[in-house]
């Protein structure tokens, strides 16, 4: 110790330690760091695509969300609800009367008025033996002569077949 104070030598001789742990945790970052550390790049904002949906879609919404027109067969539908397929054989997809709400799949014809004939997607119920109107169990006229064939009235039901 030295002479006249019994608090300095002890402080002398820890005072070398002491700098030594405050200047090691002198190297953490504060900002004040010469060298300071790369930040990362920040992520470019990325807008998430817009949901089908009634306020984005005048038809209807697929499986996969995508919006579709609405007026096919296979994807029936409007005001942003959800496609549905209609049965070829039977229904047509187009405004029903009876449903103000949209595009629906519906039989045009009531079946047992419409049997041993075929109905047109407008609802008349016709004899099916022609090549533009064949069919013969109620169910949506073919159009034969659009593909290239010809309604055989031989056969039950009536049906397009090759010339």
């Amino acid at each position: 110790m030295e002479a006249g104070s019994g608090t300095v030598w002890p402080l002398k001789r820890t005072a070398p330690f002491t700098l030594v742990a405050l200047a090691a945790a002198c190297g953490s970052r504060t900002g004040l760091d010469p060298f300071p550390a790369e930040r990362p790049a920040t992520a470019p904002s990325v807008q998430a695509p817009t949901a089908c949906g009634p306020s984005t879609c005048a038809g209807c919404c697929d499986g996969d969300g995508a919006c579709q027109p609405g007026t096919a067969v296979a994807a029936c539908g409007e005001a942003g609800r959800a496609c549905v397929g209609c049965d070829p054989a039977v229904d047509v997809c187009s405004p029903d009367p009876r449903n103000p709400d949209g595009q629906v799949c519906f039989s045009p014809c009531a079946f047992k008025a419409c049997n041993y004939h075929c109905c047109t997607p407008a609802g008349e119920c016709v004899a099916g033996d022609s090549d533009d109107r064949c069919g013969s169990t109620g169910q949506i006229c073919a159009n034969c002569a659009g593909a290239g064939q010809v309604c055989d009235t031989s056969s039950w039901p009536h049906a397009c077949v090759s010339r």
